[in-house]
């Protein structure tokens, strides 16, 4: 069994004219290099917020690869903080490792 590596991206800061208009991006992982994992929420990601865990609840949608063909599928179970949604992501495919695209 190999081991399970996400490497986290966060979105840039919104700058210029326009910030106020764009929300940014909650974290996207990339998995071994090859899936990724997707969180969603109803609120904007704020650093500040999110460290005080003063949101709603985050969705996590991951890619499955099966038979040569990816579908991104969202896992029934919400999280309510940020590091729980990271645990579970990777607890996610520790669990599936069959659904890591080879």
């Amino acid at each position: 069994m190999t081991e399970i590596k996400i490497k986290w991206e966060v979105s840039p800061t919104p700058t210029g004219l326009y910030r106020t208009f764009h929300r940014r991006r909650w974290p996207v992982g990339i998995v071994n290099g090859k899936n990724r994992v997707i969180f969603l929420c109803e609120d904007d990601y704020v650093p500040a917020s999110v460290k005080a865990g003063n949101h709603s609840p985050i969705t996590i949608l991951v890619d499955l690869f099966r038979d040569d063909e990816m579908k991104l599928v969202t896992l029934k179970q919400t999280c309510p903080t940020l590091a729980d949604a990271k645990d579970r992501a990777v607890k996610f495919f520790v669990a599936n490792p069959h659904f890591i695209k080879p």
